[in-house]
């Protein structure tokens, strides 16, 4: 069979699907380009993950919806793909997409990750002040959750004590710091 011929059958195969097989077919590919570009994204190939993350939501969104955790979870990937990038306003962006689904009462801690990755895309920019209050936010979330996850609290605790440091307010930056220590000893 020639190339044209290959390629005519394809597409006639692919208009036989149902509605259903088609968005099945669509969602597993969403599913394969995710998957490729977690790959990537562990691999330090920002770029590759971020071009990979973005052509999967059409479909995510399709599929599950604009509200659905699965398309939280994309955008959360994405974002953190792009801070790593210092794309800092494209990660903004998407961690303030990831915010306007994730409901603290549903998703706490993914809510934490979204406000910690905000403000760190706000700390990059040098807008301490605006990153300050969502890296509270977000360590009050995690200190809410028992039991504590540390990884979490320690991550929060430590950028807090950057922006004090970048703000110059020394008796804060002692105060996170400090906090920090104690879990680190596992003492909080």
């Amino acid at each position: 069979m020639d190339k044209k011929t290959r390629h005519a059958v394809l597409l006639a195969a692919l208009f036989a699907l149902t509605p259903d097989s088609r968005a099945a077919t669509a969602i597993e590919l969403a599913q394969q380009h995710n998957e490729q570009a977690i790959a990537l994204h562990r691999q330090g190939d920002f770029a590759g993950a971020i071009r990979l993350y973005r052509e999967a939501l059409p479909a995510i969104v399709e599929y599950f919806g604009e509200g659905s955790v699965e398309r939280a979870r994309v955008l959360n990937s994405l974002a953190d793909a792009q801070l790593a990038a210092a794309q800092c306003r494209d990660a903004e962006q998407s961690y303030m997409r990831l915010l306007d689904i994730v409901d603290a009462s549903q998703a706490p801690l993914m809510q934490a990750d979204a406000l910690n990755g905000r403000a760190s895309a706000l700390y990059m920019r040098r807008r301490y002040r605006q990153a300050e209050p969502l890296f509270l936010k977000a360590l009050a979330i995690i200190e809410s959750q028992q039991p504590l996850d540390s990884a979490r609290a320690l991550l929060v605790l430590d950028n807090l004590t950057a922006v004090y440091q970048s703000l110059h307010n020394a008796a804060k930056t002692e105060l996170y710091s400090r906090r920090a220590l104690r879990l680190r000893q596992g003492s909080e």
